[in-house]
């Protein structure tokens, strides 16, 4: 809890260690004399030993006064026992950071208060180094299992919101689990769902111009001009999921009757759910983007088979969905986007070259 001023304390050692460093050269010049580059690096070297000689010295007890005389090694002595008992409060604050982090972690955890627990515990694994024995330790996996359990009902609680709160604080704490981040991008996509299909002016707006030629054009684009290889098995999964999405949102399903009818909403769900099963097992590296476009095609037929939703919603959500995988930079602009910036763009400017 006091890192930061033990740190500026540490910062102020070494700064006063390299004005000391510096003092015989700086006594040198004011005196008018001018030293050579090989009694500059003979200078620098004898700093140095004298520095490898205090180096190994036991750290003081009791701070060391600061010698009056102007002997080089007593300085050295002088700051750098000031500078390794800087080190040892750090750690020690730390330690004692960490130690009530993890109490308070296991206190909340006991209260059931699950979100204050992860929050505590991300604060301990912040101030420890061993991340793999805490993360490991029976508390910390209690912990891990009872917020999966409360996320689980918050999605079906529609609290979205909530159970998003909980996968932030997971993903904090095990940063390498997708899982975990994947279940927070899904609390904020239907969290989406909701605002963006709740109003019945806005959402024919901006699904205005769409069609299927964007889902494929795009496709074809990525193929020929991304920077990368693209795996077309990710971009079809996080188009599939997306289309998982829709039925959840209680929007949705206020919005279009159709998605409302549990029979057509199941079949719509688990015959997406086959073809993304399909699409996980088939080989990555063989995997193109014609097999991309076949899915989504797929996709389609699905929704005019069952849900029958207007077909430039498949694209709009399968689009983004699809794209999630790529960089941050990459999107597509889509038709209102475009008449937009298009707008903004016409006329005169004036004074520019």
């Amino acid at each position: 809890m006091n890192l930061a001023h033990h740190r500026i304390r540490t910062v102020l050692v070494l700064i006063g260690s390299a004005v000391l460093l510096s003092a015989p050269i700086a006594a040198a010049v004011d005196g008018g004399d001018r030293l050579s580059g090989t009694q500059r690096r003979a200078l620098w070297a004898n700093n140095m030993a004298q520095i490898e000689r205090v180096r190994s010295a036991p750290v003081p007890e009791k701070p060391v006064a600061a010698p009056n005389d102007a002997d080089p090694e007593s300085k050295i002595k002088h700051w750098l026992g000031t500078y390794q008992r800087q080190l040892a409060e750090n750690a020690s604050a730390i330690k004692r950071d960490y130690e009530w982090y993890v109490d308070q972690a296991k206190q909340h955890l006991e209260k059931g208060e699950i979100r204050e627990s992860l929050y505590r515990a991300s604060n301990a694994l912040d101030n420890t180094r061993d991340k793999d024995t805490l993360l490991a330790a029976g508390w910390v996996r209690e912990l891990e299992g009872r917020s999966l359990e409360l996320a689980k009902k918050y999605r079906s609680e529609s609290e979205w919101r909530k159970a998003h709160g909980i996968y932030y604080e997971l993903t904090t704490l095990f940063e390498d689990n997708k899982n975990y981040e994947k279940g927070r991008e899904d609390c904020l996509n239907v969290a989406r769902l909701n605002v963006l299909y709740a109003d019945a002016k806005r959402w024919p707006e901006v699904l205005e111009g769409v069609d299927k030629h964007n889902a494929t054009d795009a496709m074809d684009r990525i193929e020929h001009y991304y920077v990368e290889d693209v795996r077309f098995r990710d971009i079809t999964e996080g188009g599939l999921d997306r289309l998982l999405l829709l039925g959840k949102s209680e929007t949705m399903r206020e919005t279009f009757e159709s998605l409302d009818d549990e029979g057509l909403r199941e079949e719509f769900e688990t015959r997406i759910q086959a073809r993304l099963a399909r699409v996980r097992k088939s080989d990555e590296n063989s995997f193109r983007a014609s097999d991309a476009k076949a899915h989504f095609r797929r996709a389609l037929r699905i929704n005019e088979d069952t849900v029958q939703l207007p077909e430039e919603l498949i694209v709009y959500e399968f689009l983004n969905g699809a794209l999630t995988p790529l960089d941050d930079f990459t999107s597509i602009i889509w038709p209102i986007e475009f008449r937009e910036f298009d707008k903004h763009t016409r006329g005169g400017f004036v004074g520019v070259g």
